[in-house]
């Protein structure tokens, strides 16, 4: 079973979620103790009112008019007097702390009556009750309607607990929205500046005055890296340029000399080298911040397939594809076809099998969700201890496979393009011989895709 993963804004919102519930909680409790006994001695006093003057009401009136009284008292107001009956059937109060207090307040005044009856219910006909005895030994229910709302303490802690649930939930999500609006901006300029681009300056004119430090801070190391990339772009194409001018002398004052045939070669190659150096740096130095936008990797793959496997074939090799239809993702065209290009390219150079002869496979497929593009050779491979290393820039593999030297840019290009897409470089042993360049992308799944095939 996985473990569930929360978010900065997920932990600060349980955090401070339940700090507000305990502390709300033990408020509201503090608070509903502390009015117990008010509550109780406000509902005593008002039964206790209510029966000195029904009592008095019974004590002054003519005995003849009794009945008519009872029947006014029994149709007005909130309190109301009826016959006793012998086989009346009545509910005490709750044995709580609440409703004994109640009860204690009651009879310590009405002491007179030591047969004092409190009720809940009489005849389940709900209120609070009382036994009433006139002076001539006439009895009576007084019962008071409605009892202020939430005398029950158990029943208002229902709504008192939804109250500080509410709040609670309200504070929290207040709370972690704004401490985690900054990390989402801090999150917002590192992942645009991953991709190559530049990204938008940060607030420095509002919020607590660390945050606006470390604001201006940051917006000042962007400034400063995107100004030392533009730096290095413009040294490296100043330094090809100059490299490349004495190159081009070089190599005519080669072909205008007399020597050898085998030296001559020799030379031009070592040339062709110092050449194809200068071309990677170019390519790792070069932007990479051309938006990404929705295309078919199956024809895109397919159109270069073709030129490359001519390519091969003039060289006594083999390129094999086999690629699935319709397979979209979010990728430049350009850059696609420069990173397939490049490992096709090393496959060519490096992976020659035990024959010396190119043999090459290329496959492309969907595979949970993502793109896989795989590009085998059957040549010596790397050890897989290598493998971090040479993915890194001006890195190489060992001389046994690749028998020539180079930049050590070619994967580093590759990883470079493909990051900003979120896809990935994996350099896979190719059982039993070879290397496998794998490149996973997101696979970009809708069914309202439709594909034109006119051209």
């Amino acid at each position: 079973m996985s473990r569930l993963r929360l978010g900065v804004f997920g932990r600060a919102f349980l955090t401070l979620f339940a700090l507000l519930v305990v502390s709300l909680s033990a408020f509201v409790f503090a608070f509903l103790f502390a009015q117990l006994e008010p509550r109780a001695t406000q509902i005593a006093e008002r039964a206790i009112t209510a029966y000195h003057i029904t009592q008095r009401a019974f004590r002054f009136a003519p005995l003849e008019t009794h009945p008519a009284l009872i029947l006014e008292l029994a149709s007005i107001g909130d309190t109301q007097a009826y016959p006793k009956e012998s086989g009346d059937n009545y509910k005490p109060l709750p044995d709580d702390t609440f409703w004994n207090l109640v009860s204690s307040k009651v009879r310590g005044t009405l002491l007179h009556d030591p047969d004092l009856i409190i009720a809940s219910s009489v005849n389940n006909v709900e209120g609070i009750w009382l036994s009433l005895r006139t002076l001539n030994n006439q009895e009576y229910w007084l019962m008071i309607r409605n009892p202020p709302i939430f005398t029950d303490i158990k029943s208002e802690w229902i709504y008192w607990s939804l109250i500080i649930l509410a709040l609670s939930v309200l504070g929290s999500s207040i709370a972690a929205f704004l401490a985690n609006k900054p990390l989402g901006q801090l999150s917002q300029t590192v992942h645009t500046l991953s991709r190559g681009e530049k990204p938008v300056p940060l607030p420095e004119d509002s919020g607590p005055q660390e945050l606006r430090t470390l604001f201006r801070d940051i917006n000042t190391m962007v400034s400063d890296r995107l100004q030392l990339d533009s730096d290095r772009q413009v040294m490296l194409a100043g330094i090809s340029h100059d490299l490349r001018t004495p190159l081009a002398r070089m190599r005519l004052e080669l072909e205008m000399s007399n020597i050898p045939e085998e030296s001559m070669q020799a030379i031009d190659q070592d040339l062709e080298q110092v050449n194809h150096c200068i071309n990677q740096i170019l390519e790792y130095s070069r932007p990479t911040a051309e938006k990404a936008s929705l295309i078919n990797i199956s024809t895109t793959l397919e159109n270069l397939c073709r030129l490359e496997s001519a390519y091969t074939a003039e060289l006594n090799g083999k390129l094999r594809y086999h690629i699935e239809n319709n397979l979209f993702a979010r990728i430049v065209e350009g850059n696609l076809k420069r990173v397939v290009g490049n490992l096709i390219e090393n496959a060519r150079r490096y992976g020659k099998n035990e024959n010396e002869q190119i043999e090459i496979d290329l496959k492309a497929y969907r595979h949970h969700g993502n793109i896989y593009i795989d590009v085998s050779d059957y040549g010596k491979g790397v050890n897989e201890e290598d493998i971090p290393r040479i993915m890194r820039p001006f890195s190489r593999g060992e001389q046994a496979r690749t028998g020539v030297s180079g930049s050590g840019l070619g994967l580093a290009i590759c990883e470079r393009l493909l990051k900003p897409v979120g896809a990935r470089l994996k350099l896979l042993p190719n059982k039993p011989r070879g290397l496998l360049c794998r490149i996973e992308i997101s696979l970009y799944d809708n069914k309202n895709i439709q594909l034109d095939e006119k051209i």
